[in-house]
């Protein structure tokens, strides 16, 4: 049996019609679409990702073009963090600067 302890459990609602703000759970947040990535610290020293997606506008998992977006967001928030090292916030910036670089080019091409 494995002795692995967890710290934060999560549960997601979707709500199909959708709710007004003023019905949403005071001791909740909410969103159209949700990325949760579930990371694992075993007692062993490993380390496990896994992540879940859903589009609450389709009640299916959230397309790869969207999940991509919020990848572009991400390397961006990196690029600007305080706590990791010139090198990594350095690919952080690249990964973005050619991402939005290929939207731009895109953009100009429709």
């Amino acid at each position: 049996m494995s002795d692995m302890k967890y710290h934060i459990t999560y549960h997601v609602d979707a709500h199909a019609e959708g709710l007004a703000a003023n019905d949403v759970p005071k001791d909740r947040g909410a969103c159209t679409a949700v990325v949760i990535g579930s990371l694992l610290y075993p007692p062993d020293g490993s380390y496990s990702a896994a992540f879940f997606t859903r589009d609450g506008r389709t009640d299916s998992e959230l397309d790869d073009a969207e999940l991509w977006k919020a990848w572009m967001m991400l390397s961006r928030r990196l690029a600007d963090s305080d706590t990791l090292s010139e090198p990594k916030k350095a690919l952080c910036r690249d990964v973005f600067e050619t991402i939005a670089s290929a939207m731009r080019s895109a953009k100009n091409q429709s």
